[in-house]
């Protein structure tokens, strides 16, 4: 098969109106499979040309990090050169969910070689709602989109609109110690544990799960302890409360871990895995029933998997029995909502979402002998094989100790051990991240931020835009999973291979049950905007309990 041709690095051909055809197979590749609507090289690249594939099937094409592109940072980084971008969707009539610097890349197969990746090409990707935009005024939008970059000097970097909304998504007793990593039920014990990523609600919003995020400490008095998560965990976008700092003579607004839903799915999980390897003890003994049959060595390797699959069963069931306390609400409330600064966007250059809330812990459920700190478990073997394949750093027994922030600057110009493309200034960092939903991931940060569109969804709601960080699905492999998933993961923490704290997780754009970007808000930024408004704070809370 003939590798797609390379694009040009200026699209000279005005872009034609694309086909359905076009518009639902050009993202073949991407987890929602999200639909174009107009590109800026559609002339230069015809459909048919670049439709590839094999077996009738269309190229996979999907989204990947924008790596590092000097133009087009000097240009996206500058609110004033980026406001001309916003005004100019504006005036006509685009109301875009996010602008996203982006790659997409092309994946090719070739006969008796393999799979082999190459880049396509840059591209400021606009995201639209579904069904609101046609292709014919999609050309108008992209022509006017990459004349303003080509007026900046940016002639390789393509335009292109396609649907995607935004989402995000929020569902005494003394918080357990990590299981062991030896432990293979350790996953069912992540949510009474102190460390990171576990579900929580509030007691005004017990619907709305989300995830517990890092931990921070005030300077003004330190014996206190505190964790971040987003602002919409535990207030409804349309909320009229603005900045909100708790009042010993308010009542009030407690946290939850973990919710009754975790408890409910840990339940029936542990039933579906105790049926699943009952059935394999089952087998072995049948196998071991016919030995004249077996081997020696063959009996002995069937009887240790049997000892093996009737002791993670019994594993099981003592986690399973140990979650019966947990089912007390009164068990469950860990803390208080103490502050919360309005949801919106920071002061220039630093205009990321302020989606943040900051809640005090009830040390009274912490074991000062097994608290570890920003600590994320990596759980079951799978994530921890993961984790030493991606350069990160896990501690003995699957535990990611983390340490300070990642500095928003080196997102951009990056200073520390990262991935790329050999052959192409493609470096990124390597995120991962535990979340209520979704548990443990990976990703890439992308090495310039996203431009999300916050739409008014009460009366004391005005719409706004905001930068945030996005995070791509590690790789497009089938077992590899989405970053994040709908339902709870919204607060989670997401952090590098280095083990610093990069920051929050918002949201996502996709559809609403497909995420093909997650977006974050950066944790230098939100520890520097809660220190102005509240009380200055720093993420060394080690020694503080």
């Amino acid at each position: 098969m003939t590798p797609p041709p390379q694009p040009s690095l200026t699209s000279s051909a005005p872009p034609c109106v694309i086909s359905k055809e076009e518009a639902f197979g050009y993202f073949y590749g991407q987890t929602s499979r999200t639909v174009l609507i107009a590109r800026s090289d559609s002339s230069t690249r015809p459909w048919a040309t670049i439709v590839g594939g094999g077996d009738g099937w269309p190229t996979q094409r999907y989204l990947v990090n924008v790596g590092y592109h000097e133009r087009l940072a000097a240009f996206w980084l500058n609110a004033s050169k980026r406001e001309k971008m916003v005004e100019l969707l504006d005036s006509m009539s685009v109301e875009f969910t996010t602008i996203d610097p982006i790659r997409v890349v092309e994946r090719v197969k070739f006969n008796y070689v393999g799979d082999k990746t190459t880049v396509g090409h840059r591209a400021l990707a606009i995201a639209i709602k579904p069904e609101t935009f046609s292709f014919e005024k999609g050309v108008e939008v992209v022509v006017a989109c990459k004349a303003l970059l080509s007026e900046h000097g940016i002639d390789d970097v393509e335009c292109l609109i396609r649907e995607a909304e935004c989402f995000s998504s929020a569902g005494p007793l003394k918080l357990q110690e990590p299981a062991p990593s030896s432990n293979d039920a350790a996953e069912f014990r992540v949510p009474t544990t102190s460390t990171l990523g576990t579900s929580i609600v509030t007691t005004r919003t017990p619907d709305v799960e989300g995830t517990r995020g890092f931990y921070v400490v005030a300077n003004e008095d330190p014996e206190k302890l505190y964790f971040l998560t987003c602002r919409h965990v535990v207030f409804p976008f349309n909320s009229g409360e603005e900045n909100l700092e708790y009042k010993s003579t308010e009542p009030r607004i407690g946290i939850f871990q973990p919710c009754a839903a975790t408890l409910k799915l840990l339940r029936e999980k542990g039933v579906r895995d105790i049926k699943d390897l009952g059935a394999k003890v089952t087998r072995c003994l049948e196998r071991l029933g016919n030995v004249e049959k077996l081997e020696g060595d063959k009996i002995e390797a069937q009887k240790d998997e049997c000892k093996t699959f009737q002791r993670q069963i019994e594993e099981i069931k003592s986690e399973i029995l140990a979650l019966n306390p947990w089912e007390d609400p009164c068990n469950r409330v860990i803390g208080h909502v103490v502050y919360s600064p309005p949801l919106g966007a920071g002061m220039p250059p630093q205009e990321y979402t302020l989606d943040v809330c900051v809640c005090e812990v009830d040390q009274s459920r912490l074991d000062t002998k097994n608290f570890l700190g920003n600590a994320v478990v990596w759980g079951s073997p799978e994530p921890r094989f993961l984790a030493y394949i991606y350069d990160f750093k896990p501690i003995g027994d699957g535990i990611q100790k983390l340490n300070g922030v990642t500095p928003v600057d080196e997102m951009v110009n990056l200073k520390t051990k990262s991935l790329s493309d050999s052959g192409d200034d493609t470096g990124c960092l390597a995120v991962s991240k535990r979340g209520a939903r979704s548990s443990v991931t990976f990703g890439k940060a992308n090495n310039l931020p996203s431009l999300r569109t916050y739409l008014a969804t009460g009366p004391n709601m005005k719409k706004f835009r905001a930068l945030e960080w996005g995070i791509f699905q590690y790789d497009q492999r089938p077992e590899t999973r989405m970053f994040n998933k709908p339902g709870g993961d919204s607060g989670a923490t997401v952090f590098d291979n280095e083990g610093r704290i990069l920051g929050l997780l918002t949201g996502w754009s996709g559809t609403a049950f497909l995420a093909d970007i997650t977006y974050v808000m950066p944790a230098e930024f939100a520890i520097e905007e809660i220190s102005k408004r509240w009380q200055k704070i720093h993420t060394d809370v080690l020694g503080r309990v």
